[in-house]
């Protein structure tokens, strides 16, 4: 074999091996998606799924441009795909995931759900529900309905460490809320909000 045929060899090799770095990632990702679609990760809120998403991207797209400048042969190696699903699911995200969300069991864990319903919601009958799933994720279930009872709903045992915890946030929050806005509760339209902005509050209404 003279020096061409090696360097034939080699480039074979190297796409072969980036072949299978581009698989195993994306095999990876779909396991982690998976994951994230049900509920296995109630930890790996949009925002981290958006962030994993763009750190794959990045790696793929980079795996195959290293392709294709190899070999013209591969000018659109299965992987491409992958990277077009993958970007398809960033525009997405990039509309719905630009907004923050605190997972559910953290809004459970620090007592803003037994608050919301003890001072709030329990005196007008109703109820937030929240449903731990059997893998241990929760999500939000419906309002219970009880307004025809007189009296309401009470819970049997209140828990103090989530009334304390809530008490706790809520002071913190509103410390920095009447630092920055001048007010805790608004009451008056704000106008320096954009109309866009506005908008989009309004028909989130």
């Amino acid at each position: 074999m003279n020096a061409g045929d090696w360097l034939l060899l080699s480039l074979y090799l190297v796409q072969l091996v980036a072949l299978v770095v581009q698989f195993g990632l994306i095999i990876w990702l779909l396991v982690r998606f998976y994951r994230w679609m049900h509920g296995a990760s109630p930890d790996l809120d949009r925002g981290k799924h958006r962030e994993l998403l763009e750190q794959c991207l990045c790696v793929l797209t980079k795996v195959n441009d290293e392709l294709m400048v190899a070999n013209d042969a591969f000018r659109r190696p299965p992987v491409w795909d992958a990277i077009e699903a993958l970007k398809e699911e960033l525009g997405r995200t990039s509309k719905a995931g630009d907004i923050k969300r605190i997972s559910i069991a953290e809004f459970r864990e620090l007592g803003l759900v037994h608050e919301l319903n003890r001072q709030f919601l329990h005196p007008l009958g109703l109820a937030l529900e929240v449903i731990v799933e059997d893998d241990g994720s929760e999500r939000l279930g419906g309002i219970w309905d009880y307004r025809d009872d007189p009296e309401g709903i009470l819970y049997g045992t209140l828990d103090r460490e989530k009334m304390k915890s809530a008490e706790d946030f809520r002071a913190r929050q509103h410390y920095k809320r009447k630092h920055a806005c001048g007010f805790v509760v608004q009451k008056e339209d704000i106008p320096l909000v954009s109309d866009n902005s506005k908008s989009a509050i309004e028909n989130s209404q």
